[in-house]
């Protein structure tokens, strides 16, 4: 905790806040709560279980059926409403409702099926310690089990959890899984009786850190591209950002395709961006922001990103060949070779060139761009898990620089994460490097206060190859042209009928050679990115 402590106050000496990871949905079958709860509903001395009631259990042996949890309810407010109450209604529980169907769908985890993997894996020493013969509800794995928010005790532990941390120092969290406190089956998530549950409780939950500290900052998880399903979690009083998911997966394809170009046709309905035939990343933005806008009294902060710890690593998907029959590619497995090597599908240059792209439009659109550690660098890493969260690579030979060689704890061998090229050491000061790119757009957008705090509008080139479009403060406005592909690009840059001309340059990059202004016609290089004012 000291060296935690040191941390916050050497990065507040230098302006910096510190945002924490704070699991809200579930926790660990290892944590406390859930070990002392799987002691029973009923303790030794004959005592009512206080963690009990943490989780959501049931008898083995309830009745489960073959529907999902919305025909559940609607079938139970039909019956109070014949009835007049819920007497001699028989509970019901839907069996699998965690996405599609079938056995592996099921939110349900089996605690004598529990105790069998965690003695394995030596969470416990003795089976006899769990109780026998209970479900309980996890919706991601039986080692995450799910927290039950309709326990009044839980909730306030959970106010006294983020308490503790802001006491601590730290300026806000951010929130996992947070449409899934009350979320915990497909196809109810977005119903208005569940939406109205998670509402209340990160109103609630808000209202409850703001009257201590005042400032704090809180950032969702809401694994959505229907912004409709997402405004919701942005109206007053609740949550003050999320991640940008629907953005996050068109900068990949922009890049990764070097165009706009986009066919709706050819996306799973799961992972539709666009119905038009380009991926309008900013004429989808300025729409997503008036819907934002209109739900949270425009006090929203949209987070882009371009990967998260879910996903595969950005330089590894553009790399490397992937599983494209699953709905989504981000998430999909890599594929490999006969010697267990991912397939390659580019050259580790020309990758690395679109995730500079990719990183130019991350920090040249608006709101709080996230970095995931590494992307800086160009760390690779595709799915499971723990490949894609191996340590930072600090030193070209990352076990002199202290990296443990079997990867994290209950992690397998490192795969990736193996230094060289790919390492602060080896690129901090080669000015070509990712590493020198990213401090020099980071820079840039500091540097111009449209690029920080502006709004956006189009700005139609008339070509799907770039990517263009204005930022704008009352004082100050910008153009950002970003060239997606190999090759040279030419434009006329002419007038904006509502933000004038545009003639000078303020950002070329360092390393740049070719790309030139002479403030009517502009010259792009390969996979660069100017801006003119």
């Amino acid at each position: 905790m000291e060296d935690f402590q040191s941390m916050l106050a050497t990065c507040h000496e230098y302006g910096i806040e510190v945002i924490m990871d704070l699991v809200v949905n579930h926790c660990s079958w290892s944590n406390v709560w859930f070990q002392e709860a799987l002691k029973g509903p009923t303790l030794e001395d004959g005592s009512a279980n206080p963690y009990w009631d943490y989780f959501t259990f049931v008898p083995a042996d309830s009745n489960f059926v073959d529907k999902t949890a919305d025909e559940i309810h609607q079938e139970e407010e039909a019956y109070l409403e014949e009835h007049g109450s819920m007497d001699g209604y028989e509970p019901q529980y839907p069996l699998y409702d965690n996405g599609t169907t079938g056995p592996e769908n099921t939110v349900w985890r089996n605690t004598d099926e529990a105790a069998e993997q965690m003695k394995e894996w030596g969470v416990i020493s003795d089976k006899d310690s769990v109780v026998s013969g209970y479900d309980y509800i996890g919706i991601f794995s039986s080692g995450m089990p799910d927290l039950n928010y309709e326990s009044e005790a839980l909730r306030k532990e959970m106010k006294d959890v983020a308490d503790f941390w802001m006491d601590a120092g730290v300026d806000g969290f951010r929130l996992d899984a947070a449409r899934h406190i009350y979320g915990d089956y497909y196809s109810n998530i977005y119903s208005d009786y569940t939406f109205e549950k998670n509402m209340d409780y990160w109103k609630d939950f808000r209202a409850s850190l703001e009257a201590e500290h005042p400032d704090v900052y809180l950032v969702g998880e809401v694994w959505e591209k229907n912004v409709d399903n997402v405004v919701p979690f942005l109206t007053a009083g609740g949550l003050h950002s999320v991640f940008d998911f629907n953005l996050s997966g068109k900068i990949y394809e922009a890049v990764s395709n070097e165009t706009t170009a986009y066919d709706p046709e050819q996306a799973s309905e799961t992972n539709r961006l666009s119905d038009t035939n380009d991926l309008d990343i900013v004429k989808g933005l300025i729409s997503y922001y008036d819907k934002l806008g209109e739900g949270s009294n425009y006090e929203f902060i949209d987070c882009p990103f371009i990967t998260n710890h879910d996903q595969n690593r950005l330089i590894s998907l553009l790399r490397y060949k992937f599983d494209e029959s699953t709905d989504d590619i981000l998430t999909a497995p890599v594929l490999l070779d006969s010697n267990g090597n991912p397939v390659p599908q580019d050259d580790a240059e020309k990758a690395e060139s679109h995730a500079k792209v990719a990183a130019d439009l991350l920090l040249t659109l608006p709101g709080k761009p996230f970095l995931y550690y590494g992307e800086e660098i160009g760390m690779n890493g595709a799915k499971p898990d723990s490949s894609i969260r191996e340590c930072m690579a600090w030193f070209e030979n990352p076990f002199e620089g202290g990296m443990p060689k079997d990867g994290l704890a209950n992690y397998d061998t490192v795969h990736y994460s193996l230094g060289g090229n790919a390492s602060v050491e080896a690129q901090k000061d080669d000015p070509e490097s990712m590493l020198s790119h990213y401090k020099e757009v980071i820079k840039t957008r500091k540097d111009i206060p449209a690029l920080m705090n502006g709004a956006i509008d189009e700005y139609d080139l008339g070509t799907q190859e770039l990517i263009s479009y204005i930022r704008m403060t009352e004082d100050q406005r910008v153009l950002v042209v970003i060239n997606l592909t190999g090759k040279e690009q030419i434009q006329e840059i002419a007038a904006d009928p509502n933000y004038g001309e545009f003639t000078q340059s303020v950002y070329q990059s360092a390393t740049d050679e070719t790309s030139s202004f002479d403030g009517q016609t502009l010259t792009l290089a390969p996979y660069s990115m100017m801006i003119l004012k």
